[in-house]
């Protein structure tokens, strides 16, 4: 998987934003904001600047603060900061050239490389490091999977391969998965919905219970088939359908 965002497609990104806010009149200073942001302290471990894309979020009305959409050279999936937030640690970059040469740094060395740098100890010992790498690997196993489910899940949370510093890993995710078939020489795309989090697929009663957040917990199904997934990516949360 490679979550990374180019430069070209960053860039664009911000002037579609701006162009947006133009036409509902923004003033100057609220389309400077919309831009590229370099870190006030260096990363100690690449010895250069962070830099991130920041577009702001629509205010839904509930609260005052101004937010930002977040987005890294490595991590096209965003998050959300408060303005303040974002000002502690970053500062606004208005030079295209400069920000155009430090996202391509970060979105080269990424690729292969994570946040502890060229000196990274797990890789140092002959191991893998992922932590915000813009490519890294999921596992996935599909098919008629609930025969054979519950040995699945036991293998996984028994297995050493894929446990941190202090011996936890992070869990199965589920997929339950509605596959359209071409017809007629049309293809149609597939529709995935991501479960986060750990997800009881044992029981067989089909029915569906409700996550923190209101997201349906993945449960057997007539609707559609499931897919077991485990991953090894960076600490940050990753998007669905990547």
């Amino acid at each position: 998987v490679d979550d990374g965002l180019t430069w070209e497609a960053a860039k664009e990104r911000r002037d579609a934003v701006r162009d947006e806010m133009i036409s509902k009149g923004a003033s100057p200073t609220q389309l400077k904001q919309n831009g590229f942001y370099i870190s006030r302290n260096e990363w100690a471990a690449w010895k250069r600047y962070q830099i991130i894309l920041c577009t702001e979020v629509a205010n839904d009305g509930r609260s005052n603060l101004t937010k930002y959409r977040v987005q890294r050279p490595y991590q096209n999936s965003s998050t959300v900061w408060p303005q303040g937030e974002l000002l502690q640690k970053y500062r606004w970059l208005t030079d295209d050239e400069k920000a155009r040469k430090l996202w391509k740094e970060w979105y080269d060395s990424m690729d292969k490389g994570c946040l502890h740098g060229p000196n990274c100890k797990a890789k140092a010992q002959g191991g893998h490091c992922y932590q915000g790498s813009r490519s890294y690997y999921k596992h996935i196993v599909s098919g008629a999977l609930l025969p054979v489910l519950s040995t699945l899940f036991k293998v996984h949370e028994t297995s050493r391969y894929g446990r941190g510093k202090d011996g936890a890993k992070l869990p199965p995710r589920a997929l339950r998965c509605t596959v359209i078939l071409p017809q007629k020489g049309r293809q149609q795309q597939q529709q995935l919905l991501l479960q986060q989090g750990p997800v009881d697929l044992t029981a067989e009663d089909g029915s569906e219970e409700q996550e923190e957040g209101g997201s349906a917990a993945a449960t057997p199904s007539r609707r559609g088939a499931l897919v077991a997934s485990s991953s090894h990516s960076p600490g940050s949360a990753r998007k669905a359908g990547q």
